[in-house]
Order: structure tokens, then C-alpha cells, then sequence
């Protein structure tokens, strides 16, 4: 064990940043101990500077011992804790789900801004972990909220985080390259998606702890035809989204003028292209003829 029993919240946040040093930045280690602690012990930032001295339970340093193990290997820390936070909603994730990105955030509050508290139907298509729609049911009380995704694995964690977080939305089993399947689904005000557009050629690029643990599936697209689901959802669009509703999409940066050129082929008008707190291209929204 890296830690001995009788350890306080001092020591261990001090032995916690000693083996992970060489692995991670300072800042990291830092928000790895609030989300540590926040998560084992319901312990806030500034109770762990005022309670620097309370002794840490056996059970808890056990388990941070496997984090630390963990952490080593590179999981991401939001899979080991099983959780994170997106707008301000408790997110409940596994190896079926991707974690929820800050940038995804953007997409919420630009649907928000766009609704406030209107009552409308939205759908997200590939909800995944729920992220999308839970924020968005959360922040808008009025608006009927649907969501779909082609794992049921993902709708499992999709619906736990719906309960979690006391919002009302329902799920449907759909794969958007099954169109034929949607005669089950309503018409929508809003449609709303962060579909895979990662090409197989930036995996290069990418992070070990991504490629290693995050499903692929449901990040990359062949580079012969990136925009393959994006124009998927457009089809679908065609007839279950209504006159004069918009369509929202979370971008690969590197297809923003592309993303527009589509949206153009289906008719949509008032597209802007959005950048993200990164200043890349990775947000559009298009209204439908």
C-alpha cells in the first residue's frame, strides 16, 4: 500500500501528488484530489484546506490506493469515479459511454438561449450518457425531451442519469443508419446531436487514455466520409423535423465550411458557425426550410 492506515488528509494529499508527479501536472493533481475526495468522502474544496488534519478512513485509503494504480495506466479519472459533472448536473458514465466535454456544454446553452423556457420537442440523437438531454430537460422544464442512441448499454446509463437527476425524458433504441426504424419517433421543434466526426487518421493525434478507454465507436468516422452520420441525421431530418425548426451539431473543427455546404444541400437557411471557448469551429446550427 502507498499509504498507512492513521493517514490524514494532509499527508495523503501530499503522497498522492509524490507517486503521480512524473505522470501529471500539479493543476491536475490538485483537481484529481477535489473530485477524490468530493466523491469518497462528500468532502468540498475548502474542507480539505480547513480539515487538513482529519484522519482518512481505512476503507477510503484502500481506495484511493487503487486510484492511484489506476491513474498510472492513464484511465481517465471521470471513468474511475464513475461520474462527472456536466452543466451542473451529476453524470453517471462507463466504458459505454464517452465523457462529457466542456465544449459540449457550449451546444446546452446556445439550445437554452435559443428556447429559454419555451415548451418545445427536442430529440438528441446518439445521447450516450444522456449529457445532452438531461442538461437540457433540467434547464427547461417546459420542453419535451427525447433521446436516442443504438446501444442499449448507453440508454442504460442514459436513463440512471435521467433519474439522478429528476428529469423526464424518453429513450428510444434507434440507429440512425436504420431510418426506416423511426416511424416510432414524433416530430420535433429542435433536433440536437454530437455524433462521431474524429477520422481514423487524427487517432494519432489523439491521447493514449482516449484511444484506450472511451468506446471508438462512437468517436470515429472513415476518413473516405466524415461527415457520413452528420448527413445521416439531415435524411432523417427530412421528415421528422418541422418547417421552420433548427437543427444542432457538434463539429470536427476541421469540417466547419464543409458542415455549412451540407446544411445548404438540405435546404436550411440562417446557418451560423460557431467556435468554441478554443475558438475552433465546433458548433453549427441550421433552420429548415
Amino acid at each position: 500500500m502507498i499509504f498507512s492506515p492513521l493517514t490524514n488528509i494532509g499527508e495523503l494529499s501530499s503522497g498522492f501528488k509524490r507517486e503521480l508527479k512524473e505522470q501529471y501536472t500539479l493543476p491536475e493533481l490538485q483537481n484529481f484530489l477535489y473530485l477524490i475526495f468530493q466523491n469518497l468522502m462528500d468532502i468540498s474544496k475548502t474542507d480539505i484546506h480547513i480539515n487538513n488534519n482529519k484522519e482518512v478512513p481505512d476503507y477510503i485509503i484502500v481506495k484511493i490506493n487503487e486510484i492511484i494504480s489506476e491513474l498510472k495506466e492513464y484511465k481517465p479519472i471521470q471513468y474511475i469515479l464513475g461520474e462527472t459533472e456536466f452543466y451542473g448536473c451529476n453524470i453517471k458514465i462507463n466504458k459505454n459511454t464517452l465523457i462529457p466535454r466542456p465544449e459540449t456544454e457550449e451546444i446546452v446553452r446556445w439550445i437554452l438561449d435559443e428556447t429559454g423556457s419555451n415548451s418545445c420537442k427536442i430529440i438528441d440523437i446518439g445521447t450516450g450518457s444522456g449529457c445532452i438531454a438531461v442538461a437540457l430537460a433540467k434547464n427547461n422544464i417546459s420542453a419535451k425531451i427525447f433521446a436516442s442512441d443504438y446501444s442499449e448499454e448507453a440508454l442504460k446509463v442514459a436513463r440512471r442519469n435521467a433519474g439522478i437527476n429528476n428529469t423526464d425524458i424518453t429513450f428510444f433504441n434507434f440507429n440512425i443508419n436504420f431510418p426506416e426504424t423511426s416511424g416510432i419517433l414524433d416530430i420535433y421543434d429542435i433536433i440536437v446531436s454530437n455524433p462521431p466526426y474524429v477520422t481514423e487518421s487524427e487517432k494519432r493525434q489523439m491521447n493514449e487514455n482516449v484511444l484506450k478507454y472511451e468506446p471508438n465507436d462512437a468517436l470515429f468516422v472513415p476518413d473516405s466520409d466524415p461527415l457520413i452520420f452528420f448527413r445521416a441525421i439531415l435524411q432523417f431530418a427530412q421528415s421528422k423535423l418541422k418547417s421552420g425548426g433548427n437543427i444542432f451539431f457538434e463539429i470536427n473543427e476541421r469540417f466547419g465550411k464543409q458542415m455549412v455546404q451540407l446544411l445548404e444541400e438540405f435546404n436550411y437557411y440562417n446557418i451560423i458557425l460557431r467556435k468554441d471557448i478554443n475558438d475552433k469551429d465546433r458548433m453549427i446550427k441550421g433552420t429548415k426550410k
